[in-house]
């Protein structure tokens, strides 16, 4: 099992849950106003400093209303190159 945050394949799940806050028009700031959280640790996950629960991860999926299983298939079809 990989435990890394500095996997690449955690980096990609991080890094479309940064581009779907980019594209939804949303700063750190808004996503954890929504999520009420300090803005930091949305700043601190997207940096790699953090890492996020199953349950935070569905959780920071729905503040941007996106299907969790979206950023699962994404993981999966990393698995599969």
């Amino acid at each position: 099992m990989i435990r890394s945050i500095n996997n690449p394949k955690h980096q990609a799940l991080i890094g479309w849950l940064r581009s779907v806050r980019e594209d939804r028009g949303l700063s750190v700031r808004d996503l954890g106003k929504i999520l009420d959280e300090p803005f930091q640790l949305i700043h601190k996950v997207e940096k790699g400093r953090r890492n996020l629960s199953a349950h935070e991860y569905v959780q920071y999926c729905e503040a941007l209303g996106v299907d969790p299983k979206e950023g699962i298939d994404l993981l999966e079809s990393s698995n599969k190159k």
